[in-house]
């Protein structure tokens, strides 16, 4: 069994240009801390995601996620905001997945 030191869910937000500011959520980041290392999960709003946050992902290495997710959230252009309460899903995937379903029910 790898113990969870970890979890943090993140949601990401591109800019709209309708309210000059990173307002439209295009996905849900989540990631897992374990002794083993970073695991990581996203879930995308689009079925073909495209704009700064595919791309800025796909060039990050996950270790470096945690360190780097804690100068995205200050970003103006293409902001990552920490989900205060995690779900207490069994797993990320879960999580990731709860998260979603979540923000689009709000919508």
């Amino acid at each position: 069994m790898i113990t969870v030191v970890n979890r943090e869910l993140w949601v990401l937000y591109q800019h709209s240009p309708m309210y000059g500011a990173p307002t439209s959520p295009v996905g849900v980041l989540g990631i897992e801390e374990t002794v083993e290392g970073v695991t990581t999960h996203v879930e995308w709003f689009a079925e073909q995601p495209s704009g700064i946050w595919p791309e800025r992902l796909g060039k990050v290495d996950p270790q470096d996620l945690p360190f780097l997710l804690g100068i995205w959230q200050h970003d103006t252009v293409a902001l990552a905001a920490p989900v205060p309460d995690v779900s207490v899903a069994d797993d990320l995937t879960s999580a990731v997945r709860a998260q979603c379903t979540e923000l689009l029910t709000a919508a």
